[in-house]
This record gives structure tokens, sequence and C-alpha cells, in this order.
């Protein structure tokens, strides 16, 4: 696969070459993967406008305790099925579901009975949020 470096161009990016990219970091079970991020670099680029990644969360895992933060966010869920919670509410999320969370609004998301892969996306970018302490 090729090397992205600091990427400065455009770049046309299929799902199965993100699958193939190692994981900049593991939280708590998940396996995240920066793509465009301040801090720490993601893997293609570095953006203070935004950040996009993909987390992979296995079976049974969650997100950090239910969460906010100054950024929007925007996931976009490519495999399996959860449970998010949002706003005091649950919902069931699965495949192909885009889910918005506002600025400063709790969030969450549980696994069911099969790993979970999403994209996101955060806006303002800069650090990522759930750097492990």
């Amino acid at each position: 696969m090729a090397d992205y470096p600091n990427l400065r161009k455009w770049l046309i990016l299929k799902i199965a070459e993100i699958n193939e990219m190692d994981p900049s970091l593991r939280v708590e079970g998940r396996i995240v993967k920066l793509l465009i991020c301040g801090e720490p670099k993601g893997i293609l680029s570095d953006s203070k406008g935004f950040m996009v990644g993909v987390s992979i969360w296995p079976a049974g895992i969650a997100t950090p305790p239910p969460h906010d933060h100054e950024a929007e966010e925007l996931y976009l869920i490519l495999e399996g099925e959860g449970e998010l919670l949002q706003g005091g509410e649950t919902r069931k999320v699965k495949k192909g579901t885009a889910v918005f969370h506002p600025s400063r609004v709790k969030h969450g998301i549980v696994t069911v009975d099969e790993t979970m892969t999403l994209l996101w996306i955060l806006s303002p970018g800069g650090t990522y949020p759930h750097l492990p302490s």
C-alpha cells in the first residue's frame, strides 16, 4: 500500500485501503485510525479545521462513557450495528446510518453482536479528544 505522510493534495481512498492501514491508537478495546488529524498527526494529513478517522469496536465494546466535546461530530456507520445514546435518548443504529452530534451534547455508542466500523468527522479539528491518559 502507498505511504501517505502528510499528504497535501487530493486523494481517492477506498475503504479496503483504510482496512489495511495500521491503527494509530488502541483505546479501551477500540482500534482508531486517525486519517486526518492535527494532534497526533493523521495517517494521511494534518489539519486544524477538521478531523477524520475510522474507529473499529469489537462486539460488546462501548465508546468512552457518554461524553461531550466542543467539536461537532458526524458518524457514518460502515459495518455492524449498535445502540446510540445522544442527549439522554437511545436508538438503534446500523450500517448506512449517519448520526450528527451537536457541540456539547452528550453521546456514546455500544456495539451489539458484531464488530462495528464507523467513519467519524469532527469539526473544528485540533487534538483527538479520546487520547489515552
